[in-house]
């Protein structure tokens, strides 16, 4: 078992997750899915250590469609091969974790 948590939101046209464990299981999901011909262009955003989980009780819980995804991710989408603007990012995160917890 990889240890992994996160959340998946998703809209008409995008999808954004967040991915939480040990640099190894992230390493290895990620490898699973680069090679899983049902995803295409993906871009990872952020890879970073964190503190604490914000997913800790979610394991990948798919939370259907959320508007706010089109937008965010769209104004990141069109930056491909350059630096995502941290604002936009910030708020994608918040957004995803927002929205996870109204559900919770």
């Amino acid at each position: 078992m990889l240890d992994v948590t996160g959340a998946l939101v998703a809209s008409q046209h995008w999808f954004a997750q967040i991915l939480e464990g040990s640099g190894g299981s992230i390493d290895t999901l990620m490898t699973s899915i680069s090679r899983d011909r049902r995803h295409r262009d993906v871009q990872i955003l952020v890879y970073e250590d964190i503190k604490e989980r914000q997913f800790p009780d979610w394991t990948l819980a798919y939370n259907g469609s959320a508007h706010f995804v089109d937008g965010l991710i769209e104004v990141l989408a069109v930056r491909t091969g350059a630096t995502p603007v941290p604002y936009h990012l910030h708020r994608l995160m918040q957004g995803i974790a927002e929205f996870t917890r109204r559900l919770h």
